[in-house]
């Protein structure tokens, strides 16, 4: 999880060198199509403040929250969440890779929405 934190205090700070420093190498051939210029501009240290701050925004106020297990291909998948306003939680999928420097950031899915429960009075909701 430290790769997924390096990465996302890289963005709060809008740190070029340090969020290059939390992305893998094999991001912009292994990351998904949508996202691969995106980490080659990282890479090469070319994002634009625009692009970074662009990005900052996406993940801002996104916490770790969960994990599965790392595969033996060395691949963790780190979940994100963020509560709205109305009671609902937005997901994220961050993509870790384990390198000879350590694990780095691979790839970020796209957002998701859980709507809040529902809750159901005991006994199912029938009246007596």
């Amino acid at each position: 999880m430290s790769a997924v934190k390096a990465f996302l205090n890289a963005l709060r700070n809008k740190d070029l060198e340090a969020l290059a420093e939390a992305t893998a190498l094999r991001a912009p051939r292994e990351a998904t199509p949508k996202n691969r210029d995106l980490f080659t501009a990282i890479l090469e240290k070319r994002m634009t403040e625009e692009g970074l701050s662009e990005l900052a925004t996406k993940l801002e106020g996104f916490e770790v929250s969960f994990y599965d297990n790392p595969t033996s291909t060395g691949i963790w998948k780190i979940g994100l969440t963020k509560a709205t306003p109305d009671g609902n939680t937005l997901r994220r999928m961050i993509i870790t890779r384990k390198e000879k420097a350590g694990w780095k950031v691979l790839d970020i899915s796209g957002q998701g929405e859980v709507e809040k429960p529902v809750a159901v009075p005991r006994g199912g909701g029938r009246r007596r």
